[in-house]
């Protein structure tokens, strides 16, 4: 047994004796937190607020705690002190007090504006940055998070890791922890070791790595980034295929491209900037039918794009338009301008061979680091660490360390391991089980492996033209089936048993259904893991549950323990007595009014995964029937990929047909054709992009010939690339090369006409004139 001193403000108001039921529960980015469990003779009131101290930091309650009257001599605690890292969800993540923006900045960046806003809550200098890792550049959208979410945000996108200097000052690094120097083996540091069941499916032995669409043109080959074909002739890294055999994956890094960060050295204009180490003509690398731009990467800019409207490579100054966002602001202003110092890239150019030649090797830098982390099993331990043993040597272990395992049956040899998770006794402080993970792991968060197209706003993956994704729809329908059940209580199947059905009115949807959802992003699969789960917050607007349309604040939720092969049903759980609302994730059926405190509005369905893939189905809101009328919110086709949203007015069409009434009478829409047939022929077609990097529209004949617009002239049948018949310039119109210009009536001409090639005339003017045959002449008559 032993005590631990509980305290308020600066006064201890109680020791309690606590046993091994008192435990730190800490895990790598992860929870931090102590249970204290111990029995007491008399009352005593312990207050949100109160604290205790453990390993040098502050542990405080944050909730109303509980306790149990066994007798009047016998009271029994059950209390949870949590770390500093939850004093951080009391502040909101803001940008000059919004709380949604875009912020373009390093990982120092966005942890000095949380230590800001932290400070703005707690007051000047409580929080303090610490050490934080060196990164590039990431342009993060940010949407009503706290700042704890912030932080874990950073991990996520910066792969790094978060700790605590005391309390109140932030790290942020690529790996936390130290090399213990520590070796373990059964009944020498170790009382028994347990290696977890896992799948070896996400081994990848064989990776392919694409980089940014950004700064490509046609020209590279690839629409994305490539790794160096010299060295990666395949596009692919590889490793371990002995072992395991080929396995392949992919993985498309955004923020790898070719590009130039540059700094501003002077400015001549609030939309003007020179930076003298600009190596390049950017002209000389404009992609043709589209704008170069300049992207701020710090400063009052930070995250703004602007066109550029000229430059002038011998001075290094490039300008670029004003832009005016969509609150009315005018940017750059004369009071947010770029100033010199500023750094900022360039876009939609192409970009000499050099700086390809980099981008591609930080591919494969990428690529290669990656595949050390996913070329192995995913195996982790669980160990009970030998007491007697840590506290003769005075061990002390925290998540993050490298340990030794040595055990012939368990290990190949001696592995290095990192401590993931460990719950250390609070009577005993020797005392722990500890979760540990191969070296080669990085952090507890799973790795990605592979990337989604496109998300949407239901974040619903589809693979467009694919027959696996219509089997999965229809598996997905027919689970839907079997796990709607009724909330309200009202079905009864003696009822409906009709083989048809005749009635003035049809109307699909249950009471407690009669919402909406406003501002919710939910994203299953989150970073390709069937297991996780985040759901944003938003609000619940309810308009029959009550005799007034009640709202309710949803706080945001996440979980990343899902079970891959079961169904999930998504509540809102809201207070009937306040405007607060929580997710509740769960299995069971539940009920709309259970007589309790709270609402538990059914809203969705998250599938089991299918071939590693989650799908969801929301369920609230109605349908009515009546008449000729069909009311609805959303009208979606089975695979997802044709849907029109009756409440937002948005709607994706994919490829789509729009018929008339004769059926051979319509408009096709696909990627980057939009066609108009008559009578089943081409009428008029808008092309995009197609061997112009510009618009062109053709207007058909019946026999199929077409007369082709574009932005370089007129033509016929015109070959994308090739001269058209009759070409514009900027300052004259010109018949295209090796073609004759014929007249049938009379040539009229406002200006002068020039003939090339004749030899130059000092005192006279050449004379077009035309003899008693009709021949036309250039020079005197006789």
């Amino acid at each position: 047994m032993a005590t631990i001193d509980i305290k308020r403000s600066t006064s201890t108001i109680l020791s309690p004796l606590i046993d091994d039921n008192s435990k730190l529960t800490r895990q790598l980015n992860g929870e931090d937190f102590i249970t204290l469990s111990f029995k007491h003779d008399s009352f005593v009131e312990i207050l949100v607020g109160d604290y205790i101290e453990w390993r040098s930091q502050v542990y405080t309650i944050n909730q109303a705690p509980g306790f149990k009257k066994v007798s009047n001599r016998e009271y029994q605690y059950d209390l949870r002190f949590e770390g500093p890292q939850y004093a951080l969800t009391r502040a909101l993540f803001l940008l000059d007090g919004e709380g949604e923006f875009f912020l373009t900045g390093t990982a120092g960046d966005f942890v000095d504006l949380i230590v800001s806003n932290l400070n703005r809550v707690y007051g000047a200098a409580t929080y303090a940055t610490g050490t934080v890792e060196s990164t590039d550049y990431k342009n993060l959208h940010f949407e009503s998070d706290n700042c704890l979410e912030a932080l874990k945000r950073l991990c996520e996108e910066f792969e790094l890791e978060y700790s605590f200097t005391t309390t109140t000052t932030i790290n942020l690094e690529e790996e936390i922890g130290n090399p213990s120097g520590l070796s373990f083996e059964y009944h020498a540091g170790l009382r028994n070791i347990k290696r977890n069941k896992v799948s070896d499916k996400d081994i990848i032995t064989r990776l392919y790595a694409f980089g940014s669409e950004k700064n490509i043109d046609y020209n590279y080959g690839s629409k994305r980034l490539k790794m160096p074909s010299n060295n990666y002739p395949g596009g692919y890294v590889q490793w371990n295929t002995g072992t395991y055999g080929i396995r392949e994956g992919v993985h498309i890094w955004d923020d790898i491209y070719p590009h130039f960060e540059g700094e501003v050295t002077s400015t001549a204009a609030i939309n003007k900037v020179i930076d003298t180490s600009i190596n390049f003509d950017i002209n000389d690398y404009l992609i043709e039918g589209t704008a170069a731009k300049i992207v701020f990467l710090t400063g009052d800019l930070a995250g703004y794009e602007f066109e550029i409207s000229a430059y002038n490579h011998s001075t290094k100054e490039a300008t670029f338009k004003l832009y005016t966002d969509e609150n009315g602001l005018e940017l750059p202003s004369d009071l947010i301008k770029p100033v010199i110092g500023d750094q900022f890239t360039f876009v939609d150019i192409t970009m000499p061979q050099t700086y390809i030649d980099i981008a591609e090797s930080a591919l494969a830098s990428a690529a290669t680091a990656l595949l050390n982390q996913l070329s192995a099993p995913n195996v982790q331990y669980e160990i009970d660490t030998d007491w007697h043993h840590l506290r003769a040597t005075s061990t002390s272990l925290d998540v993050g360390d490298i340990i030794t395992i040595t055990d012939p049956q368990l290990t190949d040899g001696n592995l290095d391991f990192r401590v993931l998770e460990l719950t250390q006794s609070i009577a005993n402080e020797y005392k722990y089980t500890v979760k540990i993970g191969e070296s080669i792991l990085v952090g507890y968060l799973k790795k990605v492996i592979t990337e989604r197209a496109k998300i949407k706003r239901d974040i619903v993956t589809t693979q467009k033209g694919s027959t696996r994704d219509y089997r999965r729809a229809y598996n997905f329908t027919e689970e839907l089936q079997d796990a709607i059940f009724d909330p309200d209580g009202y079905f009864d199947p003696e009822n409906i048993k009709p083989l048809s059905i005749e009635t003035a009115m049809l109307t699909v949807g249950t009471k407690s259904t009669q919402l909406i959802l406003t501002d919710v992003i939910a994203e299953p699969d989150y970073q390709g893991n069937p297991s996780q789960l985040r759901l944003s917050t938003g609000t619940l607007i309810h308009f029959t549950i009550e005799e007034s349309i009640k709202n309710w604040n949803i706080a945001s939720y996440s979980t990343s323990s899902l079970f891959e092969y079961a169904n999930y049903y998504i509540y809102v759980r809201c207070e009937k007595a306040s405007p607060y609302a929580t997710w509740l994730v769960s299995t069971n059926h539940i009920a709309t009014d259970t007589g309790g405190a709270y609402y538990y509005f059914l809203v969705g369905i998250l599938a089991a995964a299918d071939e590693g893939v989650r799908r969801m189905s929301w369920l609230y809101g109605q349908t009515t029937i009546n008449g000729g009328f069909i009311r609805t919110g959303r009208i979606e086709s089975l695979d997802g990929t044709f849907w029109v949203d009756l409440d937002s007015g948005e709607a994706e069409l994919g490829r789509a047909t729009l018929r008339t009434s004769q059926t051979n009478d319509y408009v096709q829409i696909s990627s980057q054709s939009y066609v108009m047939y008559d009578g089943g022929n081409k009428g008029i077609e808008l092309v995009t992009n197609v061997g112009k990097n510009g618009g062109e529209i053709r207007v058909y004949g019946y026999a199929g010939d077409f007369l082709s617009l574009a932005y370089d002239g007129i033509g016929v049948n015109e070959t994308p690339g090739a001269d058209p018949a009759i070409k514009f310039g900027a300052t004259q119109v010109a018949i295209g090369d090796g073609r004759d210009l014929h007249v049938d009536n009379d040539l009229v001409v406002f200006g002068n006409v020039t003939f090339d090639g004749l030899p130059a005339k000092t005192t006279e003017a050449y004379i077009l004139w035309c003899d008693a045959s009709g021949n036309l002449a250039i020079g005197s008559p006789p």
